[in-house]
């Protein structure tokens, strides 16, 4: 699980990153893509974590 964690906050790290990139280029259109992924990524994540810690 922290390998996970891990791999999805480097993850993580990377698309805040790649999005700053983009709004420093004026690339509304990138950027929008990127924050877009990002949220629907971070809501998987949190239905995924949540439904664990129900299991458990």
């Amino acid at each position: 699980m922290r390998r996970a964690r891990r791999r999805i906050e480097r993850h993580s790290l990377d698309e805040h990153e790649a999005l700053l990139d983009a709004l420093g280029e004026h690339d509304a259109e990138t950027a929008r893509a990127i924050a877009e992924r990002h949220v629907l990524d971070a809501g998987r994540s949190l239905a995924e974590w949540l439904a664990a810690r129900r299991e458990n």
